[in-house]
């Protein structure tokens, strides 16, 4: 299947050079360019990173920013760490939000913990095993999931979320897992299959992949929205390139090697063609592991270039 449309995703990740309130101008000028670049989504990472410069833990107060300088590219988070979140407040803000930015608002869903130095300031269960941890998980969503999709049932129990009768944004569950993709079903969520995480197994529910497209569109009378979600940097120039290696090995623990897609404009349309293609997907999230903020809007313009969304040499602005 070609590649139909690009996402990007950022954690806000940059050089330590960079303040964090530097970084989140730095944001907003690349979300205003990557909609004249022709991206058509773009999501923002809840990861509880311990940096001076981290520009922000969930990117809940960052969104209405974005939206606000952008006109028709979808924005939403890639995901709230949903075990501990509150249901209400969480499909609450969601819905407000998607209503104010003309439907154009994504929630996706992440399985992550904060991290231990963070756990005391949370509220939530008491989980001690880790099948209690799944399961919480599982309900956690399918209590946001309700709330946004059964409006009437929870009406007549006089729970209503602002506006009635509103839109609701678009859901995403992030993961790969054979149990992810039913949970997905259960939920009536999109899937978004992560192939950058360090460990990756990309043969892992493969065939589940196509039952839950089958399975949802018996179900719910149209197929889901699914995409893959990639990570490098692309550039013609090699010595660019190695360098952002040399600081994604330092730095981005997480990125897997064997897929961190690092290359020039051309090799990188035909490798995120080809796990397009085996993942019969149309959609690519690209996370962009470059650290200079002139270097990302270049791999940006060389993206939209190779892949036809626009022609970079427009963009003078």
């Amino acid at each position: 299947m070609s590649i139909q449309k690009i996402g990007l995703m950022d954690f806000g990740t940059r050089s330590k050079k960079i303040d964090s309130l530097s970084i989140i101008e730095s944001v907003i000028e690349d979300a205003v360019l990557a909609e004249k670049l022709g991206f058509h989504r773009l999501w923002y990472g809840e990861h509880f990173i311990t940096s001076a410069n981290s520009p922000w833990f969930s990117p809940d107060m960052l969104l209405p920013l974005i939206c606000g300088n952008t006109n028709t590219i979808r924005v939403g988070v890639a995901g709230v760490l949903v075990g501990y979140t509150s249901p209400v407040r969480t499909a609450s803000s969601y819905k407000m939000l998607n209503n104010l930015f003309n439907n154009r608002i994504d929630l996706g869903f992440a399985k992550g913990t904060p991290g231990g130095n963070f756990l005391p300031f949370f509220s939530q269960p008491k989980i001690t095993s880790h099948e209690e941890g799944v399961q919480h998980i599982q309900s956690q969503i399918a209590a946001i999931s309700s709330l946004l999709n059964n409006e009437d049932e929870h009406v007549k129990n006089g729970v209503i979320l602002a506006p009635y009768r509103g839109s609701v944004p678009s859901l995403w569950n992030l993961g790969g897992s054979p149990h992810s993709y039913q949970a997905s079903l259960n939920n009536q969520l999109n899937c978004s299959r992560t192939l950058f995480h360090k460990g990756v197994d990309l043969e892992l529910g493969l065939d589940n992949l196509k039952a839950y497209r089958e399975d949802f569109y018996n179900q719910y009378g149209h197929l889901p929205e699914v995409n893959i979600a990639l990570a490098g940097f692309t550039s013609p120039n090699k010595n660019k390139r190695e360098e952002v290696i040399s600081l994604s090995e330092a730095e981005f623990d997480f990125v897997e090697p064997k897929t961190r897609l690092v290359c020039e404009p051309q090799e990188l349309f035909d490798k995120m063609s080809a796990y397009a293609e085996q993942y019969d997907a149309n959609e690519v999230i690209f996370f962009d592991i470059a650290r200079d903020p002139d270097d990302r809007r270049e791999s940006m313009a060389w993206m939209s270039e190779v892949f036809g969304m626009k022609n970079k040499q427009q963009l003078v602005a």
